[in-house]
């Protein structure tokens, strides 16, 4: 059970050596590439059962964001050291795109992510995570691009 005690444990040792594995890669990128080149890490915007209190899809990739944990606040706090960026995806996708019966929230997810960076003090960028060209998409990305009264640069 993800709210058990060995729950929160291997979450916790999960999400960390994500965690880990982000510092061990961007570190040494900045170190490499010059600082006038921006260097972003690339999150994934797993919005399946995003609402749902276990966040089942999140866990399963190793992004501990139930339980009072905000995995895209401790990601983005882990991009800061190493001066890089968070790139998002799924900017474009709006819930009621999703089927009801999976608790999709890309929305939501997207809003998380881009409050995280801003907390942080990141750059953050997005895209599409589907090959999507039609007015409600791209309307849905000016949306969000906007949203929470910082844009996305």
């Amino acid at each position: 059970n993800y709210q058990s005690d060995y729950g929160h444990f291997f979450l916790s040792w999960y999400f960390q050596s994500l965690v880990a594995h982000s510092v061990a890669i961007l570190q040494p990128a900045r170190n490499i590439v010059p600082a006038s080149v921006n260097i972003s890490a690339k999150v994934p915007g797993i919005h399946w059962w995003y609402k749902d209190p276990s966040h089942a899809a999140e866990l399963t990739a190793g992004l501990y964001n139930t339980n009072n944990y905000n995995a895209y606040a401790t990601l983005a706090q882990s991009f800061r050291q190493s001066g890089s960026g968070m790139d998002f995806t799924c900017l474009e996708m709006l819930d009621s795109d999703q089927p009801s019966s999976c608790e999709c929230g890309p929305f939501e997810l997207v809003q998380q992510s881009k409050a995280a960076a801003h907390a942080a003090g990141i750059a953050f960028a997005g895209e599409n995570a589907l090959a999507r060209y039609d007015s409600t998409a791209y309307n849905t990305i000016e949306t969000q691009t906007s949203a929470l009264g910082y844009p996305i640069k």
